[in-house]
């Protein structure tokens, strides 16, 4: 006979999964999108009502007359996630419902390079302190989504062999968190969650796209389909490391001439430090950037054509919707976009520039962590 317990736990599952993805979930469209039974569905709300996980509310501004729709949401009881972005140079960490909706954010400068295990210790540092200002405790916590600016090997959640973070390889960084926070965890590459976040803008939209994170790497996370597309090594997208014509330096990767070593953020740094020996970060570069001055805008701008002439490539293989572009240099605006776009427009097939955007990151510099938050919310065992 059927295990009566299994199969309430799955519809329980089912109906939980439904309503995070709708921002106005009513009852009817549960029903609708679970293709469960109006008992079932009602039996089971009824249950997290009870529990304190779902509270139902009138829609706010319900036009028409009649009896007003009825929406659920999630109340302060049902649980956090958490999202830690790990970039080459920091680390940022978000409390979010179980909705998605971020509710507390804090971020440090890190060398997380330097030490794999000094860095997951930080990064729970700062969970643990963005729970004791919320009032609460680990308890609360159901997930937990990492983001590392490495490839990683999705099915073993591993850091795969390489020389970007060489002092996480063979490191098993959920297993770790998982011992530093007592809650589950799951890890995937940055720019695979900045393709995530996309797609969450997207609403559930079947879009093809490319996510560049342009930073102190070059990372591309590709959604074909409406899916992360990750290989089966967690090696897809490493844009930085494809070879540029006439470009020799080594790159930390062992080969020569990669993408990263003319045109990320530490090679613009340095090439302007002849006539800005002042310049330190990003934010120096987008203060030059905005204020018109020569030498800031011609080195973004050639690093911007250099990735739209490798993009270019991509876009003529996998004919995607949408290019987005996101990371640190996105900040530096219209000036590194457009140099972008026209060398991609140049560069591709007639029948693939077609419809196709190219466009700034939705999210403004926070596309990783809210893909972050996502890919926990993703992964919640209820």
């Amino acid at each position: 006979m059927p295990d009566e317990g299994a199969i309430r736990a799955h519809n329980r599952r089912r109906v939980l999964s439904a309503l995070r993805a709708h921002p106005s979930p009513t009852r009817s469209w549960v029903i609708d999108e679970t293709g469960l039974s109006r008992s079932t569905v009602a039996g089971l709300i009824r249950e997290l009502i009870d529990e304190g996980t779902l509270a139902e509310e009138r829609a706010a501004d319900e036009p028409g007359p009649g009896r007003p729709a009825q929406v659920l949401r999630f109340t302060n009881r049902a649980g956090l996630v958490a999202g830690l972005d790990y970039g080459h140079s920091h680390v940022r960490v978000a409390l979010a419902s179980t909705s998605g909706v971020i509710a507390a954010e804090t971020s440090v400068q890190l060398d997380t390079n330097a030490s794999a295990e000094a860095a997951l210790r930080t990064g729970a540092g700062l969970v643990d302190q963005l729970l004791d200002e919320a009032g609460r405790r680990h308890r609360d916590l159901l997930q937990v989504g990492v983001g590392l600016p490495s490839p990683v090997d999705a099915r073993l959640g591993r850091v795969s062999a390489n020389n970007i973070l060489p002092s996480w390889v063979d490191t098993d960084p959920a297993d770790a968190l998982n011992r530093l926070l007592d809650t589950p965890v799951v890890v995937d590459n940055d720019a695979n969650l900045g393709a995530r976040a996309e797609l969450r803008a997207a609403e559930g939209a079947p879009v093809n796209l490319i996510y560049v994170k342009a930073s102190t790497g070059i990372g591309a996370g590709l959604a074909l389909d409406g899916r992360i597309y990750r290989s089966s090594r967690g090696i897809a997208g490493e844009l930085g490391h494809v070879q540029v014509d006439g470009a020799i330096e080594v790159c930390r990767c062992g080969s020569r001439g990669c993408l990263e070593t003319v045109a990320s953020l530490p090679r613009i740094i340095r090439d302007l430090r002849a006539v800005h020996p002042h310049l330190h970060d990003v934010d120096d570069l987008v203060v030059l950037v905005q204020a018109g001055d020569p030498a800031a805008c011609r080195v973004v701008s050639d690093a911007g054509r250099l990735i739209g002439r490798t993009l270019a490539d991509v876009c003529n293989v996998l004919a995607p919707d949408q290019v987005v572009i996101g990371g640190e240099l996105s900040t530096t605006g219209r000036v590194f976009l457009d140099a972008i776009r026209e060398q991609v427009e140049r560069h591709t097939q007639p029948m693939v520039t077609t419809g196709l955007q190219v466009r700034p990151s939705t999210y403004d510099g926070r596309t990783e962590i809210v893909g972050a938050v996502d890919l926990a919310i993703h992964h919640i065992r209820v």
